[in-house]
């Protein structure tokens, strides 16, 4: 969301794997539109996230992320 409100809006697809104590994945992003000055944004995106294993317990895992966006947005 922007400072104004304005949204932006994506659909996805993604794999990775899920391994202890460390996690990839990548998502890539399509853009649907959104509010305001993005009502008619397109694109692309990729994001690459890595993951740390912080803690786990009975029912949560914390985890540590880095993610990178890398792609195209028109608006």
């Amino acid at each position: 969301m922007a400072a104004n409100g304005d949204e932006l809006f994506s659909t996805f697809t993604g794999s990775g794997v899920f391994t202890s104590p460390t996690a990839g994945s990548t998502q890539v992003n399509t853009i649907t539109g959104g509010t305001g000055r993005f009502a008619d944004a397109s694109g692309t995106f990729t994001i690459t996230i890595s993951s740390a294993i912080v803690s786990i317990s009975a029912t949560s895992e914390t985890t540590d992320n880095t993610d990178t966006f890398n792609g195209q947005i028109s608006y």
